[in-house]
């Protein structure tokens, strides 16, 4: 099995954090984006620099630049969607992204039914085989070593990656 990484949206100093126009709830937008597809129209609401990963203001959502999005393309990656987005008051463009790739998790819980720190791993047999998908009900993400290694050949910025087994 391969040993598998964690995306996670960077926090460089001055990234831009956008914010959507219309108000949202924000865990019923993680699994189905028909919303922000609907209402794509975001504003800056922190931050001056724009970097390949953008952050919602919410913690499951995000965006990413054209430049992103066209490494994804051009390397076959699989297990996501993207939508246009407006950004007002710039002309970059960037995409809403959806994360469509699925496994099923395995945990270790505790007698209160919480999940034990450092035992999340991936179901194995339901895994899509996606180069990038969330596991179970969580909004972890987690990527193949190929991902990986595009994303940090590539140089795409505002994005951090940590081990699987770290959950």
């Amino acid at each position: 099995m391969e040993l598998l990484k964690t995306l996670i949206r960077g926090n460089k100093k001055g990234a831009v954090r956008i914010d959507a126009k219309v108000k949202y709830e924000i865990f019923g937008t993680f699994d189905d984006p028909s919303f922000f597809k609907e209402n794509n129209v975001f504003r800056v609401d922190q931050g001056r620099i724009f970097f390949d990963l953008v952050g919602l203001q919410d913690p499951w959502n995000f965006a990413v630049s054209e430049r992103f999005k066209k490494n994804l393309e051009e390397n076959n990656i699989t297990g996501w969607n993207c939508y246009p987005i407006i950004i007002e008051n710039t002309d970059l463009k960037y995409f809403g992204f959806q994360i469509t790739g699925r496994a099923g998790i395995i945990s270790d819980y505790d007698e209160d039914g919480d999940r034990i720190y450092g035992s999340i791993k991936v179901e194995q047999e339901t895994w899509d085989g996606s180069d990038i998908f969330c596991i179970g009900d969580t909004a972890i993400t987690v990527i193949t070593n190929k991902l990986y290694e595009l994303l940090v050949s590539s140089k795409i910025t505002n994005i951090e990656f940590d081990d699987l087994d770290k959950y």
